[in-house]
């Protein structure tokens, strides 16, 4: 990507939204460890919490041409974002919603009406 190895995040996002596999298995590999944990945060279900990386992934693959690089470390929470949000959404579908304790701030920053533009 960038002379320094760091990378660019818009442009990773770019070339993945032009559907450049290399750059869609390069964000999978960066972030799935971290968005793993996250999910798991929410879920203690294994199959469960690969069920939901796998459907944020596509989410994130369907709409990246949306994204828009705020600095770095974006790219991650505009993903892990979209995590928490099906994560939420299958503990709702799985009627286990109540037993989640999630604090105000938290619940502010991954509302749903903030998620990218994603169609369900």
């Amino acid at each position: 990507m960038t002379r320094s190895h760091e990378i660019d995040e818009q442009q990773l996002a770019t070339l993945a939204a032009a559907g450049d596999t290399d750059a869609m298995k390069q964000i999978y590999c960066l972030y799935a460890g971290a968005l793993t944990a996250t999910a798991a945060r929410y879920v203690v279900d294994r199959e469960a919490v690969r069920d939901i990386l796998h459907d944020s992934f596509v989410k994130v693959y369907a709409s990246i041409g949306t994204f828009t690089s705020r600095g770095k470390g974006s790219l991650k929470a505009w993903i892990q974002r979209i995590v928490v949000n099906e994560a939420l959404a299958w503990l709702k579908a799985e009627n286990r919603l109540s037993t989640v304790s999630i604090d105000d701030d938290e619940a502010m920053d991954f509302a749903a009406d903030d998620e990218p533009g994603v169609e369900g």
